[in-house]
Parts: structure tokens; C-alpha cells; sequence
């Protein structure tokens, strides 16, 4: 068995692959394990999810890199008001939102496209 990794989106992989066309790279660069604690739940005592961003250029990648432990603390900050402003778990889309949207607004060298939560856990 071959292993193959895969560097793009697999949204665009699917309809890239139906048209018969070559499939994009693109760069994507990961978070892992961020652990958010919830104070006001009943039902939940901590958030972890790893996140990945798909990003648009090299400068972009290189930024993130470099200021990894600040974008990492905006994220916290971000999410941790988000989550405990109420008692449940806000839908991964409004999370989506909420990081790109944060982390968009502290780089200087461009934007990120999209971001994939690839591991989600509220316990």
C-alpha cells in the first residue's frame, strides 16, 4: 500500500477530479491541540480541536509560522469569550468564522482562504 498525501482541500479535489483537471496544490498550515476551558457549562468542562488554514501564498505561511504563538493566543481569546457566553457549543461554522475572521485581522502579509477543523472534542 502507497501512502499519498494530499495537499489540497478535498472539496476542490472532488471537483477538480470531475473535470479531469490536475488537482491544485495548496498550502495549508496546522494548529494542533488548542484547549479551551468552558467555565459557565454544566455540561462541559474543556473544548480541544486542532484547526488547519489553508493559506494563499508563501509570505502568508511564513507570517503564520513566525507569529504562531500570538495567532495561537487570539484564537484562545476569541474562542474562550465565544464559549462561554453561553451554556452549549456554538456551531462549527460560527467557529470557523470567528478564527478566520480573527486571525485575517492580525496578519499583514494577506489573508487566509479557509480554515478545517480536523479534530473536534467538547468533553
Amino acid at each position: 500500500m502507497r501512502r499519498v498525501k494530499i495537499t489540497a482541500a478535498p472539496s476542490e479535489i472532488n471537483k477538480t477530479l470531475q473535470q479531469g483537471l490536475p488537482v491544485p496544490r495548496v498550502q495549508l498550515i496546522h494548529f494542533h491541540s488548542l484547549v479551551i476551558p468552558f467555565h459557565k457549562s454544566k455540561d462541559f468542562t474543556y473544548l480541544s480541536f486542532s484547526i488547519s488554514f489553508c493559506v494563499p501564498n508563501n509570505k502568508v505561511k511564513e507570517e503564520m509560522k513566525r507569529r504562531e504563538v500570538q495567532l495561537r493566543g487570539i484564537i484562545y481569546d476569541m474562542l474562550a469569550q465565544e464559549i462561554n457566553r453561553s451554556s452549549g457549543v456554538a456551531p462549527l461554522e460560527r467557529l470557523k468564522e470567528l478564527i478566520i475572521g480573527g486571525i485575517n485581522g492580525s496578519l499583514s502579509e494577506g489573508a487566509v482562504r479557509e480554515a478545517y477543523i480536523t479534530r473536534f472534542l467538547a468533553v
